[in-house]
């Protein structure tokens, strides 16, 4: 009987050990939503890149960024509580105004995501396809950086 009782408290305090070992900023919502802005620079280069003719068109390669651009806007709301504008380490950082138009800032990530989740659905294979899909997303990219992003 004493078993039975003992096991459920190892495994949660195995759990509770293995929570507090994971990465600093794996609790930080400034420095996951600065890695989200990274992933998303880094993603459009790539599309933007080939679009420009600078880099060989890869629809593949296209397809595939605007997945990882998917991935990284899940739960992206969630990575500006209040009282964080301003912060992280990046030269551009959240401006006051995603807090003082909460429900402006949602739209625009709401529009963002959408945009995202359409154009990986697309599935572009041609350049003017790829254009049109990533267009939409730098679009929302835009307007939520020139409406919520300050300069440090």
């Amino acid at each position: 009987m004493q078993t039975k009782r003992i096991l459920p408290a190892v495994i949660v305090a195995a759990l509770l050990g293995s929570a507090s070992m994971l990465p600093a900023d794996e609790h930080d919502p400034v420095e996951q939503r600065e890695a989200a802005m990274r992933t998303f620079g880094k993603s459009a280069k790539a599309i933007g890149d080939m679009l420009k003719g600078e880099t060989e068109l890869d629809a593949g390669a296209a397809n595939a960024a605007m997945a990882e651009m998917q991935a990284a806007a899940e739960g992206l709301g969630e990575l500006f509580p209040e009282g964080t504008a301003g912060a992280g380490e990046n030269e551009f950082a959240a401006g006051e105004k995603i807090w003082t138009d909460r429900a402006g800032f949602e739209a625009t990530l709401a529009a963002l995501q959408e945009d995202i989740a359409a154009g990986v659905a697309a599935n572009p294979q041609s350049k003017e396809e790829i254009a049109a899909a990533f267009g939409a997303i730098a679009e929302n990219c835009q307007t939520c950086h020139e409406t919520y992003r300050i300069k440090k």
